[in-house]
């Protein structure tokens, strides 16, 4: 059930965002931590961005085959003037291996989604 925790209200905000303020602050400065949030989620992603210094890095899955917004994702981080974000397309990259030369199509997908993301963060 989506929601189910995350959007439980603490101090009036949801928990998952109690939670990233936290890491951002008390729990990056004793180990180097970062977060993870879905690009299915854009707009719980760009207030955690906006919660969180721009050096807190930020794994971003759920974009190609889960349907997430790339676009969004890369704007959110580089809107609050963040370089510290990682877009997993796994599922995108390796699903395009197939036909007689299996390594061509997956670099053409990670091309493909290599210029996808340069494009929306410029």
């Amino acid at each position: 059930m989506r929601g189910e925790f995350q959007d439980l209200l603490t101090d009036g905000l949801p928990l998952y965002r109690q939670v990233a303020r936290r890491v951002a602050s008390e729990w990056t400065a004793q180990a180097r931590l970062g977060l993870v949030v879905g690009a299915t989620y854009p707009r719980e992603l760009e207030e955690v961005r906006a919660d969180i210094p721009p050096d807190v890095p930020i794994l971003i899955p759920g974009v190609g085959a889960q349907g997430g917004d790339l676009r969004a994702s890369v704007r959110a981080n580089v809107e609050a003037s963040s370089r510290a974000f990682i877009i997993s397309v796994s599922r995108g990259i390796a699903g395009a291996a197939h036909g007689d030369d299996p390594a061509a199509g997956i670099r053409a997908a990670a091309r493909e989604f290599d210029a996808q993301i340069r494009h929306a963060a410029a």
